[in-house]
């Protein structure tokens, strides 16, 4: 029996039977239209995408990546403080550049962050973090959560989902609390404050938990599904963090955020780069039902035949 794109990827999560195995090029190839023509509008131009992308369309599974929460929406980067506490400050093109300049309001002091856009690349470049030494640290903290769920609006979830149909499934991005933090400032920083003032970090990644819990369960209440993925996990994995590190500071709050996926019927995807090879078994322990990237060296740590010989026995899909 030829099964649909929703049947095959919902059978390889549940570790059925499946007539192929799905194929997931990732959200450019399954997007629908452009959201920004500075870094989307190549898409309408360059013929080999477009028939890439008609192929995908008409013969593969459609993952279609919803990202009005992560990375850059509700559940934003800057410690996913209220997006009424985050407003465009400055906009201007520089050459093939679009740089933007963002006014974060606490109630200690404004802080400003800058990121640039380069023509026809859709990664944003942060050039200014927020945070820039300890009191500001201190100042994006003190941000409550007080209308956090305000402006949330996730309608148009619905609308792709019935595009996609029978095709594919919808998955949902958040952040795992810990990137929110980490990208809050320059990274070389954040590295040194984690071993200098582990307390500040602490209180920074718990406070981001408490903003992006009533997030998650908002949108499972809302009936987003079926596939959660959780954003940024590859930020405290060795050597840059210890398993120390991410134990307590990833893996015991995606541990509870994926409780809360599966109490609503749907699946915990972990996005994770780089070395995952020692922090793998506790991915397993947290419930995790897909995983992506698996990437051997020199991207990675482990091979996909060493992952897969790691995870046997466990409901965990790798891609």
């Amino acid at each position: 029996m030829v099964m649909t794109g929703k049947q095959r990827i919902l059978n390889t999560l549940m570790g059925k039977p499946v007539d192929r195995v799905p194929l997931w090029l990732m959200d450019t190839f399954a997007s629908i239209g452009i959201t920004d023509p500075w870094t989307d509008s190549w898409m309408l131009e360059d013929k080999n995408f477009l028939s890439v992308k008609q192929y995908y369309w008409e013969k593969c599974e459609i993952f279609y990546e919803y990202k009005n929460l992560s990375p850059y929406g509700f559940c934003n980067r800057i410690a996913s403080v209220p997006k009424q506490f985050v407003k465009v400050e400055e906009q201007k093109y520089i050459g093939e550049k679009k740089q933007i300049r963002y006014k974060v309001t606490t109630s200690k002091k404004a802080l400003f962050f800058t990121e640039v856009y380069s023509k026809n690349v859709a990664t944003p470049w942060l050039v200014e973090p927020p945070v820039k030494n300890l009191e500001d640290a201190k100042a994006l903290l003190s941000v409550t959560a007080e209308g956090l769920l305000d402006e949330v609006d996730v309608s148009d979830f619905f609308t792709v989902q019935s595009q996609i149909g029978d095709q594919g499934i919808m998955m949902m991005l958040i952040n795992t609390p810990m990137v929110t933090v980490s990208s809050s400032f320059h990274f070389e920083d954040y590295l040194v404050h984690t071993i200098t003032e582990p307390q500040l970090i602490s209180e920074m990644i718990h406070a981001a938990y408490e903003r992006i819990k009533p997030l998650l369960v908002f949108c499972m209440g809302e009936g987003l599904g079926p596939v959660v993925r959780i954003m940024g996990s590859e930020q405290a994995t060795p050597p840059m963090a210890s398993k120390e590190f991410y134990e307590q500071f990833v893996y015991r709050f995606e541990k509870e955020m994926i409780d809360i996926i599966h109490s609503y019927g749907n699946y915990a995807a972990v996005h994770c780069h780089g070395n995952i090879k020692q922090v793998l078994p506790y991915m397993i322990q947290a419930g995790v039902d897909l995983l992506d990237p698996v990437e051997a060296p020199p991207s990675g740590d482990i091979t996909f035949s060493e992952a897969k010989k790691q995870t046997a026995g466990a409901s965990l899909t790798l891609a």
